[in-house]
């Protein structure tokens, strides 16, 4: 378990407010205890102490504060044990509130028809919403370039990668797990041997201070990790005065152009120089805030569970979102932890 960021909060708390989340559900959705209460927004603002019995606060459901106040509470009523809500009561949402629609779908992990009943709308209305959020924010997140220029890189390049100071990109390649097809020819091209399951695999590439700056397509878990760095097109980024930092699994160096810092392998000696063990243990080091930024995609609940093969046709576009979104969340995750 671990604490969230102010941005990861506030989702929290509008999972709460709007769409009313219990405080069991939200402690495992996110992984907080489930002391960290919501309610402390509404008991620590001191606006309790303003309301007297002759007063009366409108909230919308979910935000259960009855007993918090004297005063009156009003608040829309719960669906109980109705199966559904009936139509004319069924409202269009807000941009505002579609866009929160779409992040409990993405990054809480909400199923559509959950969400239609949670948001008061028509379940084809929801998947209609998630459809034009996914293409609306691919296109706007994917018009701005995310690809760096070495200038840009050098001007933020960490007192870490002293010793690599040519470093563009770290690659390094992440599976999403999938439902397994009826078809045995997909269930081939999806298998995975390593995950011993059906997955799509991305290639993904950060800069040296953390930002993702590279997202491939998902490919099917049994392409190889330099088939997919040949057709993703990213070494058509990459030029002579260029360096590429990858794990020792990627034997890309025919590949490309640009010089490629891999750990060396033991080959048919008995004990590594200690000069290579020196360099293998600097790019272990480097090599790790590759896998954090992909650890925080994943924290998005639909890319880190089994994704359904109704999703298939718009999981590209999904992945690429949630790591875009990524670079909006923190700082630079590279640091002088070096010393």
């Amino acid at each position: 378990r671990q604490l969230l960021q102010p941005i990861d909060e506030f989702l929290l708390f509008l999972c709460f407010l709007s769409v009313g989340l219990k405080e069991r559900d939200l402690a495992n959705r996110f992984n907080v205890h489930q002391s960290t209460r919501t309610r402390r927004f509404f008991k620590q603002s001191g606006i309790a102490a303003l309301l007297t019995e002759n007063m009366a606060v409108m909230v919308d459901k979910g935000f259960l504060i009855s007993d918090c106040c004297k005063c009156k509470v009003y608040c829309p009523p719960f669906l109980s044990k109705q199966k559904q809500m009936p139509a004319y009561q069924r409202q269009l949402l807000q941009p505002i509130d579609e866009f929160l629609l779409f992040l409990c779908f993405l990054s809480v992990g909400l199923k559509e028809r959950d969400l239609a009943n949670r948001f008061n709308v028509h379940q084809s209305t929801v998947s209609r919403i998630i459809a034009t959020w996914t293409s609306f924010l691919t296109t706007l997140l994917g018009s701005q370039c995310i690809w760096l220029t070495p200038a840009e890189v050098q001007a933020h390049l960490p007192e870490a990668f002293k010793d690599f100071p040519d470093t563009q990109v770290i690659l390094d390649c992440t599976e999403l797990r999938c439902q397994t097809p009826s078809s045995l020819l997909l269930q081939s091209e999806l298998y995975s041997t390593y995950k011993s399951h059906c997955t799509m695999k991305a290639l993904v590439g950060i800069a040296p201070h953390g930002a993702v700056t590279f997202v491939s397509s998902l490919y099917g878990g049994s392409v190889s990790d330099k088939e997919i760095f040949k057709q993703s097109g990213i070494a058509a980024l990459l030029t002579e005065n260029m360096a590429v930092m990858v794990d020792k699994g990627f034997l890309i160096s025919d590949c490309c152009k640009c010089k490629v810092y891999c750990p060396p392998f033991l080959s048919k000696q008995k004990q590594m120089p200690a000069y290579q063990v020196r360099e293998t243990q600097a790019i272990a080091r480097l090599r790790v805030h590759v896998k954090r930024v992909i650890r925080r995609v994943k924290e998005n609940k639909l890319v880190d569970g089994v994704i359904l093969l109704s999703h298939a046709y718009t999981i590209n576009q999904l992945f690429a979102v949630a790591c875009m979104l990524s670079n909006y969340q923190n700082k630079a995750l590279v640091k002088k932890w070096v010393k």
